[in-house]
């Protein structure tokens, strides 16, 4: 029988491999590919009620067409459109270019609704904060986890939800799939789930410790381990399902969101599962699993 604590060195070797090429990509790429949330640009707005052909493709190649570079479209509602571009300055150039989107997507001078420009140190601001935020929630499930189980198990928790960011970064950077807000929210929303999955296998840890016998720790992590496993793939599979959906069925902002997800979830479960208790009985040792008084929850 495959033995998760056993062969999880090769795990942590894979992670590592992954994480390296994603950082190799960033260099030879030059950065991530952003959106003007990070990077700055255009928001144009537009009314596509009676449109002709408003898809994404259409927009890109005006947008292109007009001199300036593409970052996407965000539906708004039933009948409105941003579009997101590198900086346009003045009014001259802004009319140059929704003259491209009207002639290609069949709208008319009154589907015209806004434009302004997203500077670049707002962009900045936005970034600092979801940063920011990132380091709050993971010293507080650090907090959290020390609290219900041993500082030990917090460490390797946070240890385990860095990969998970890291690995989640390195397929963004292999992939050049495009980093924006949608991306951060994601990050966040995989945080907790995966933190989630990490607390139920600790969880039997705690309880299975307290009837151990002489059972090394590694032994009880990996009764553990394997106890919870089908909870744990059932819950990938029924979210990785409505996931799916999402994408096929979704706009453009939706499968910008549920990408990062996708990945997330797979990653997060791959961590919980062949990671974060190999990671806690590296930190805390294998001596014997027996606990003198247990913590409550």
């Amino acid at each position: 029988m495959f033995s998760i604590m056993k062969n999880s060195k090769y795990c942590f070797i894979i992670s590592a491999a992954i994480i390296l090429i994603g950082v190799i990509c960033l260099v030879v790429n030059g950065g991530f590919a952003t959106d003007i949330d990070f990077s700055g640009g255009c928001k144009m707005v537009v009314d596509t009620n009676g449109a002709k052909d408003v898809s994404s493709d259409t927009i890109k190649k005006a947008v292109e067409d007009a001199g300036y570079k593409y970052y996407g479209v965000v539906t708004m509602g039933e009948n409105q459109m941003q579009i997101k571009m590198s900086n346009v300055d003045d009014v001259t150039e802004r009319t140059k270019v929704y003259e491209a989107v009207k002639k290609a997507a069949g709208l008319t001078a009154e589907d015209y609704l806004s434009c302004e420009n997203i500077s670049a140190t707002l962009s900045s601001d936005l970034l600092t904060n979801a940063l920011l935020a990132l380091i709050v929630a993971i010293v507080l499930i650090l907090v959290y986890i020390y609290i219900r189980f041993e500082f030990a198990a917090g460490v390797a928790a946070v240890i385990a939800l860095l990969h998970d960011s890291l690995i989640m970064l390195s397929f963004y950077a292999i992939f050049r799939f495009t980093v924006n807000s949608t991306f951060v929210a994601a990050i966040l929303t995989i945080i907790g789930y995966s933190v989630n999955a990490t607390i139920i296998v600790f969880d039997r840890v705690r309880e299975n410790r307290k009837y151990v016998g002489k059972s090394s720790f590694e032994e009880v992590c990996e009764k553990s381990v394997r106890q919870t496993l089908r909870r744990t793939v059932n819950t990938t599979i029924t979210t990785l399902i409505a996931l799916v959906v999402l994408y096929i069925l979704g706009a453009d902002s939706i499968k910008a969101f549920a990408i990062p997800l996708m990945i997330g979830v797979i990653v997060g479960t791959y961590s919980s599962v062949m990671l974060a208790a190999p990671l806690w009985k590296l930190i805390r040792g294998n001596g014997s699993a027996t606990v003198k008084k247990s913590k409550k929850a």
